[in-house]
């Protein structure tokens, strides 16, 4: 079939271009695309070479348009659109110079945001303000930008695919690296790249619907960055951070160095925040883990109140071009983490004739240790992209829990080694006008996973004497995954076809034992495992798109094939061999009113069957509140999705609106049973029995720049799920509705004072049988900010919680303030002065519900701390 269309690709048509400007000089670097539209909906062919002053743009024989459009771009002109006809001819045409840079829209007298087509530049320092020091400061007032806590970064709801420095993808998307230690005053732009292509290979033949962001830095072939440091009381209490970067037009290096005690965590620094390409996520593995790690993470409220911690973070990623196409990168990392957290939890579980009542008080103790190393090399020209990656993961953590569960002491222990090796290569290349492209991917992970509780737990299920102390969980885990991808795009008269094959071979292993220490007797499975798994898995999809006007209607239709193979070497009764096939289509309408507005209406259907994690035979103690047994066979689950979306944007205007709908249906062959004991120990199994559960939600968003410096944002969330499960031996069919109600304004146009706002009303509803509960979280947090001259600033904040619950009429209320005080002696350094918790609570409360039970949570904050900072620019 390959070859068929190889040869079935020759040109029918040839148009040869003349470009000249106002005074005949010959005008080069411009880029021409041949489309469908005027709108560049479907490309059909493009070029940015000329010969001899000629740009020649071939149209490939099986597009049987009788006219098409072409669009002319060059950074120093303006865009020319021209209809013709589909046939060979030559055309003389002239440019007109854009002296503003054309197609560029200045707004506002600052000249603070420029739109030039696809791209978005605004300039930094007519969005910064006088408390913004980094760079995420400034992007994070971008309208539509949103900043998660780890520093993921969104624009109009979609995680940026890159981030650039000077246009080139040094972190590879670790870029919190960059944007948390990049001072603002460094950089002269920041550019969104909407429908972005980062293979220029793809640029002009895939259509995109990708954001990146690129910043220009305007310091080169010197050392800069920033220095941040802080020390304070209760004793010891200090916070160091350093990020030297050095760039110029073929290297680049940046690296950072960070330790504090201030209740940071660390863990997030160089981590991948961009998403990965579906290609490569079809078939690659994610690590694997079994055992629970001892929880130290609070909930609602910022980190800095409530983590006690000891951190430490290195990096340093460097990239070097040797020519116009080709980059090195070589990026290293090491992070630890070392937490407490101190907790309450109280938890009713609900039956239509009885409650079960859990209290726990915990002392949790984690210590994190994780290195990462990336060797790249990346090739990226016009007629070709290569690209492979090297790397290795190494973690260690380990930790304790000590907790007091209903008046019955229980003391955990954990630790976890885990290695992760892998290598990704992708290549795409043109074969006439058709694009190819191709993934390998070969991945090897280890872990090594152990626990052990005491006194000993279970001890009915698992066997056990007068004499045994302690319950040890021992677990070893090994696979190999070798991965393939390729696929390419083609048109036979109106319709454009995608064609994707991927196919992967995996194999899993796990060891397991569980005793009572110490042990008397020999242990049997299923408390003693050596399981194997080998899974072959094939998909072949293939899709089809129509354009009529300003519709798109796609099909796709997949079939998936599993061929799985499993051992148990101490039970043969829990071998199997069974293979599945599965045809999976998909439906998907799109009307684009502009290239502001459109709406997507999707419809699918999906089978899947058990995971590794979901399939190994034998009894496994989780943590020490749970047992877990998986079901005996292979589970089958088949969805039906129906969604809709859709986006409406007014970039001038700084407004971006948006809403999802979505309904879900899903079957499986098996439903989880769950049974707690009076000790609270629960025990987790799954019996043969179809298990329905439908799921609605809704999510909308609206983002408004309402004047320069004034910003608002608004969302909506709401889901309904309902389900079965079985518990105490009783099924009940469960319905969680959850409503929640955000707000986030800032308030800053340079005038004596500023102001920001993020806040959100959250209520969920759990009901079943005649029983209904329900649930009440206020959450807000607020910042004040008066600049009392041009170099300081007294700042006011907090936070709020209120929480509630339908069958408790107390409600719990928690509200948290700091103060600080900032100087700016110099233009690179800035002193400040800061109090946390200033009235010194001790603790603070939210309420959750879900399926049967209504939890309580109470964490203990750090007491109030006084601080003495500075931040300085290198």
């Amino acid at each position: 079939m390959t070859f068929l269309l190889i040869n079935c690709l020759g040109a029918q048509s040839q148009i040869n271009l003349e470009l000249f400007d106002k005074n005949k000089n010959e005008i080069f670097a411009a880029s021409i695309v041949a489309a469908n539209d005027s709108l560049d909906s479907q490309v059909i062919s493009y070029t940015s070479k000329s010969k001899d002053g000629i740009y020649r743009v071939d149209i490939p024989s099986h597009i049987k348009l009788d006219s098409i459009w072409l669009t002319i771009r060059h950074v120093s002109y303006r865009t020319k659109k021209i209809f013709v006809l589909n046939k060979s001819q030559f055309f003389s045409i002239e440019l007109q110079e854009d002296k503003n840079l054309l197609d560029k829209i200045f707004l506002e007298a600052q000249k603070s945001l420029i739109i030039k087509g696809d791209t978005l530049s605004f300039d930094t320092q007519s969005l910064q303000k006088q408390q913004d020091y980094t760079i995420e400061d400034v992007i994070a007032r971008i309208p539509g930008v949103s900043i998660k806590q780890d520093g993921s970064i969104s624009y109009n709801g979609r995680l940026i695919s890159h981030f650039y420095i000077n246009g080139l993808n040094l972190l590879e998307g670790k870029y919190n690296l960059a944007t948390r230690g990049i001072p603002a005053t460094a950089v002269e732009d920041i550019q969104v790249l909407t429908k972005h292509n980062h293979a220029r290979i793809d640029q002009g033949r895939t259509n995109s619907d990708k954001v990146a962001i690129n910043i220009t830095v305007d310091k080169e072939n010197v050392i800069f960055g920033s220095l941040k440091g802080d020390v304070g009381i209760p004793f010891p209490l200090y916070n160091v951070e350093a990020t030297p970067i050095f760039i110029n037009k073929k290297f680049q290096n940046l690296s950072t160095t960070k330790t504090n005690q201030i209740g940071t965590d660390l863990s997030v620094e160089g981590n991948k925040l961009t998403p990965l390409d579906y290609s490569i996520k079809a078939i690659s593995q994610e690590s694997i883990t079994v055992l629970k790690e001892p929880n130290t993470t609070g909930q609602a409220i910022s980190e800095k109140y409530w983590r006690d911690n000891t951190s430490y973070s290195f990096s340093n990623d460097l990239l070097f071009k040797n020519d116009q196409s080709t980059e090195y990168k070589l990026g290293l990392g090491y992070n630890q983490n070392d937490n407490e957290f101190l907790s309450t939890t109280n938890s009713t579980y609900f039956l239509s004739n009885e409650q079960v009542v859990l209290n726990n008080q915990s002392q949790n103790v984690f210590d994190d240790k994780n290195f990462t190393g990336a060797f790249v090399i990346e090739e990226n020209k016009k007629e070709k992209f290569a690209k492979n990656k090297f790397y290795v993961n190494l973690k260690n953590g380990n930790g304790s829990s000590s907790n007091l569960l209903n008046d019955q002491h229980i003391n955990y222990l954990f630790n976890r080694e885990q290695v992760q090796i892998e290598n990704t290569y992708e290549i795409k290349k043109t074969i006439g006008n058709t694009l190819f492209s191709n993934v390998l991917i070969a991945q090897y992970h280890k872990t090594n996973e152990e626990s052990s509780t005491s006194p000993i737990v279970f001890p009915s299920q698992i066997s056990s004497t007068s004499n045994s102390e302690s319950t040890l969980q021992n677990i070893k885990l090994q696979s190999l995954n070798f991965g393939l991808s390729s696929q390419f795009n083609f048109r036979t008269g109106y319709l454009n076809w995608n064609v994707n094959q991927k196919l992967f071979w995996r194999s899993e292993q796990l060891a397991s034992s569980l005793f009572q220490e110490p042990q008397q007797t020999e242990v049997f499975f299923p408390f003693k495992s050596d399981f194997k798994l080998n899974t072959l898995k094939s998909n072949s999809d293939i899709s089809t798109s129509y354009k009529y006007k300003k519709m798109v209607v796609t099909l796709s239709t997949s079939l998936e094939y599993n061929h799985l193979t499993r051992s148990e070497g101490f039970d043969s009764e829990s071998d199997l061999q069974d293979c599945f096939l599965f045809f999976q289509p998909r439906l998907s309408l799109n009307y684009k009113f502009n290239n502001d507005f459109f709406v997507n209406i999707t419809s699918s259907f999906n089978s899947k069957i058990s995971q590794f994690s979901n399939l190994f035979p034998s009894v496994v103690l989780q943590d020490y509140l749970s047992l877990n047994l998986n079901p005996t066979q292979i589970n089958k689950t088949t969805t039906q999705t129906n969604s809709l979306y859709s986006s409406y944007k007014n970039i001038i205007k700084g407004f971006y609106a948006n809403i999802r709908v979505s309904s879900t249906k899903s079957v499986s062959d098996f439903t989880f049973t769950s049974t707690i004991d009076d000790n609270g120990l629960n025990t987790i199994n799954a019996i043969e029995r179809d298990n329905e559960v439908s799921t609605l939600s809704i999510t909308t968003d609206v983002t408004k720049k309402i004047a320069d410096g004034m910003l608002l944002t608004a969302d909506y969330n709401f889901s309904n799920n309902q389900t079965e499960t079985f518990f105490n031996g009783t099924l009940l069919d469960i319905n969680n509705q959850n409503h929640k109600i955000g707000l986030k304004w800032s308030f800053d146009t340079g005038s004596w004072y500023g102001f920001e706002f993020n806040g959100n009303y959250e209520k969920g509803i759990s009901s079943f049988a005649q029983i209904s509960n329900s649930n009440k979280n206020l959450r807000g947090a607020f910042d004040f900010s008066f600049y009392l001259n041009s170099k300081s600033r007294w700042n006011i904040g907090g936070e709020l919680i209120r929480a509630s619950f339908s069958g408790n009429s107390s409600v719990n209320t928690n509200s948290l303030f700091n103060s600080s005080y900032h100087y700016q002696p110099s233009k690179k350094l800035k002193l400040r002065f800061e109090i946390l918790n200033i009235f010194n609570i001790n603790n603070y409360t939210i309420i959750n519900n879900s399926a049967n039970f209504t939890s309580q949570y109470q964490y203990q904050l750090r007491p109030r701390q006084f601080n003495i900072g500075f931040t300085y620019t290198l």
